[in-house]
């Protein structure tokens, strides 16, 4: 992307996990770039190495090899303190939205202790103007930030996990299959609000999921992941129209298929 930022450089990026007498690649190694403004999805299915490059990326797990650099600087491993920057530069919204919140506490509480933790301001009513502010940017009235997390929908509490990401003021944001837990409705809102956010605030965005059809809509390139490594990558419209390898022929064919199966009952109908 011209004119751009690069804001995460991964570079031969792998992890190996010994089980017993066995040796898993969970991820081999994968390279790629990640620009200002840019939507980059990862698509792959279950045990593909999605959620092992997640984690990667925070530094929840180290690497056995490769590089991962945040703004030009080596977060490789970092953990504790050292890995604060990190956490204010890189969010993540997680898969399970009520299931990210502390149950026992407001949602409004684990906003705040997010915010105070890795952008300190001078007033709780400082926080508090900003967590309203973006809530109703969301669509959230403020006072559902006064209720526990099982008081909500899954939608409601996803884009109020959203305004928590978002309230730290990341350079990119990172999403776990994010929508999979959601309606059809729901998911639809939630990249809605994603792309409106990603512009008005010059955020990145990496999106897991296993779901092409929804990132095909959503984000401009592309990266296929199976059986820990990546198998194809580059422009979405390109990859989908010209796909190479034979998994991601199958990921397309099994989007495609229904869609055809649906105009076909449609024209039948009418």
């Amino acid at each position: 992307m011209s004119n751009t930022e690069v804001l995460l450089e991964v570079s031969e990026i792998a992890k190996r996990f010994h089980q017993k007498n066995d040796v898993v690649d969970a991820l081999k190694p994968l390279s790629f770039s990640l620009s200002q403004r840019e939507n980059l999805g990862i698509i792959g299915e279950s045990g593909s190495g999605k959620s092992t490059l997640l984690k990667l990326l925070i530094g929840l797990i180290s690497p056995t090899s490769g590089q991962v650099k945040l703004l030009g600087n080596d977060i490789t491993g970092l953990r504790g303190k050292s890995a604060r920057d990190i956490y204010r530069n890189m969010q993540m919204v997680f898969q399970n939205p009520s299931g990210s919140f502390n149950p026992r506490k407001k949602l409004r509480s684990s906003i705040l202790e997010n915010m105070r933790q890795l952008c300190p301001v001078s007033s709780t009513a400082e926080y508090d103007y900003e967590i309203d502010r973006f809530l109703e940017k969301v669509g959230i009235s403020p006072e559902l930030a006064d209720r526990y997390p099982h008081n909500l929908s899954g939608g409601q509490c996803q884009r109020i996990a959203i305004v928590r990401a978002l309230l730290v003021k990341p350079k990119i944001l990172l999403c776990d299959e994010i929508t999979s837990a959601l309606d059809v409705i729901a998911q639809a809102r939630v990249i809605d609000l994603l792309l409106e956010m990603g512009r008005e605030l010059e955020i990145a965005i990496l999106f897991v999921t296993h779901d092409l059809s929804l990132a095909s809509n959503f984000c401009e390139n592309m990266i296929v992941l199976h059986q820990g490594g990546c198998v194809e990558a580059g422009n979405t419209s390109e990859l989908i129209c010209n796909p190479i390898h034979s998994y991601t022929k199958q990921l397309i064919k099994s989007f495609i298929e229904p869609l055809t199966s649906l105009e076909q009952k449609n024209t039948v109908l009418i």
